[in-house]
């Protein structure tokens, strides 16, 4: 179906969305108010959006079209500044729910309308979840040896999704199933600490016993979460506040750890999947088959 898009000049993110709309689909063309085209030849008008652009003379100027409006919110969020004569539309494409219920309780257009999310996520990828690790390695309480078998026991999946940082002298390398995915810093100048912190999503405790670490102490300081082993002063310090992110598992628990470790990855791929499909040429697809059920309808 051939719809003109008609849009506002000056708004960029409007703008935006129509121009990316029409790039995704040739039967879109984009159009604001200071071109020409023979708008007698479009069977859609659609109006992007329609608190700016729409105005109920284009659909006695083209009375063979169809004219839907593209909706984004309402003023103050507020359904005393809803205009009257948006009612006029043929159809209406909302960006959220929020507004699609606003215009259900007014009345207006029934099944007529549609909620649609435009936008293309495909440029943007998800960055591992960096994990830190601030000891030496070379001592079995440290945790070294018992890591290296969480690490093997993590699927390569996950291992995939987490990018380990070791700081700290000491570590045997080759003592880790998968290298590629660790990274060590025997730089052990204390200056250098605070932007080791800096660079974590979380700082990992992975000893069997010892009546620390300080580590935990610099990295709360950095407000970071922390994923500990139950040792030391650990528990003293966060053992009631895992509501703020930390996770607590027993000493030598390579089960424990991998599953926590599982589930951070999971998490962050899962908020990922809400909008994994979304593109232009899948938002295009849907308006056309909105269009023509409209037009069915109206027949």
């Amino acid at each position: 179906m051939k719809t003109l898009v008609m849009h506002p000049k000056s708004g960029w993110i409007l703008s935006h969305i129509s121009k990316k709309i029409c790039l995704s689909d040739k039967e879109f063309i984009s159009y604001h108010r200071d071109e020409y085209y023979d708008m007698e030849s479009f069977e859609c008008i659609f109006y992007v959006d329609i608190q700016n652009t729409w105005n109920p003379a284009y659909k006695k100027l083209l009375p063979n079209a169809i004219h839907i409006g593209f909706f984004t919110h309402l003023h103050k969020d507020s359904i005393n500044s809803m205009k009257e004569h948006w009612s006029t539309l043929d159809g209406v494409v909302h960006m959220c729910n929020r507004y699609f219920k606003e215009f259900q309780k007014a009345g207006l257009y029934k099944d007529r309308q549609i909620v649609l999310y435009p936008g293309d996520v495909r440029s943007f990828d998800v960055k591992p979840c960096t994990i830190g690790v601030v000891q030496r390695g070379g001592f079995e309480g440290k945790g070294d040896g018992f890591l290296q078998k969480a690490w093997k026991e993590l699927q390569p999946f996950f291992r995939n999704e987490i990018k380990l940082k070791i700081k700290g002298k000491g570590w045997n390398k080759s003592n880790f199933c998968d290298i590629s995915s660790v990274e060590f810093d025997e730089n052990e100048d204390y200056e250098t600490y605070q932007d080791f912190y800096h660079s974590l999503d979380y700082l990992l405790i992975p000893s069997l016993w010892e009546g620390g670490p300080m580590s935990l102490l610099e990295a709360l300081a950095c407000g970071l979460p922390v994923i500990s082993s139950r040792v030391g002063f650990v528990e003293d310090l966060i053992g009631d506040s895992l509501h703020e992110g930390h996770m607590l598992y027993s000493p030598n628990d390579v089960k424990g750890l991998v599953q926590i470790l599982e589930d951070i990855a999971i998490t962050k791929l899962n908020r990922r999947m809400r909008i994994e499909g979304l593109s232009y040429s899948g938002y295009t697809k849907e308006l056309k088959k909105f269009f023509k059920e409209v037009k069915n309808d109206m027949a």
